[in-house]
C-alpha cells in the first residue's frame, strides 16, 4: 500500500508541475495576443496542446492508482478520490497528499483565470476591430441593398435592384 500512496502522491506532484507549466503559457498567451505574435501565439499552442495531453495521461493515471488504493483501504470505488484517500492514510502520506490536492487545486483555478482573462481579452479586441471595420464603411445608413453592417440584404433574383452583369 505504501508504494501506491508514493506512486499516486508522484502522479500528482508531476500533475500539479504540468499545471503550473500551463498557468504560465496561458499567461504568455496573452502577451503574444496583444502583441499580435502570431509565430509566438502559435509555438505556445503548440506547447499548450503537449501540456494538455501530459495532464491527461497523468489523470488517468492517477485515476487508475486512486482506484487500486481505495480498494486496498477498504474504500468504496466511488470514494476513489484524493480527500478521502488522504483522510484514511497513513501520516506523513495524509499531510503530503492534502498538501498536493491544495496545489492543485490552486493551479486549477490559475488556469481557468488565465484562460477567462484571455477570451475576455480576444472578445474585446473582436469588439473594437469590428468598430474599426464599420468605419471604413463611407456609408453607414441602410439602404434597400444593404444593412448600415455594409452587407448585402438578401434580395430576391430579377428584382431590379441590381444592374445586369448582361447590360
Amino acid at each position: 500500500m505504501e508504494d501506491l500512496i508514493c506512486d499516486l502522491f508522484g502522479i500528482l506532484t508531476r500533475e500539479a508541475d504540468c499545471y503550473e507549466t500551463l498557468a504560465d503559457t496561458i499567461r504568455a498567451e496573452r502577451t503574444f495576443l496583444t502583441r499580435l505574435a502570431s509565430d509566438e501565439l502559435g509555438l505556445n499552442n503548440d506547447s499548450k496542446s503537449r501540456l494538455i495531453e501530459d495532464i491527461r495521461r497523468f489523470e488517468a493515471e492517477r485515476q487508475r492508482i486512486a482506484l487500486e488504493l481505495a480498494g486496498a483501504l477498504k474504500l468504496p470505488s466511488e470514494s476513489a478520490n484524493l480527500s478521502s484517500i488522504a483522510a484514511v492514510a497513513p501520516p506523513p502520506w495524509n499531510h503530503r497528499l492534502n498538501e498536493v490536492r491544495i496545489r492543485l487545486q490552486h493551479l486549477t483555478r490559475a488556469v481557468l483565470s488565465a484562460n477567462e482573462q484571455n477570451r475576455r481579452l480576444v472578445e474585446h479586441s473582436r469588439r473594437h476591430f469590428k468598430r474599426f471595420l464599420l468605419t471604413l464603411i463611407p456609408n453607414r445608413n441602410e439602404t434597400e441593398t444593404y444593412r448600415s453592417s455594409g452587407i448585402m440584404r438578401n434580395i430576391q433574383p430579377n428584382s431590379g435592384r441590381l444592374v445586369s452583369r448582361n447590360a
